[in-house]
């Protein structure tokens, strides 16, 4: 790339709509932290829950805190 071209910015948003799937919701999680992103890439993750019951939000509050915090 020659000095006068600019990077351009990549925005990326992945939507995940989960009922009760705990562990494969950690997996697939797992598997986007370990892509390797450019870094004029950003990545926003949206997860749904898709039950009455909220069983992931412990773990996604984790999961953020975890990300954030590297």
């Amino acid at each position: 790339m020659g000095s006068s071209e600019k990077k351009t910015k990549i925005d990326i948003s992945i939507c995940i709509c989960t009922r009760k799937r705990q562990e494969g919701l950690k997996r697939l999680l797992d598997s986007i932290e370990n892509l390797e992103i450019p870094p004029e890439t950003d990545i926003r993750i949206i997860i749904v829950e898709n039950d009455s019951e909220n069983f992931t939000e412990n773990f996604i509050r984790g999961f953020h805190q975890k990300v954030h915090s590297e």
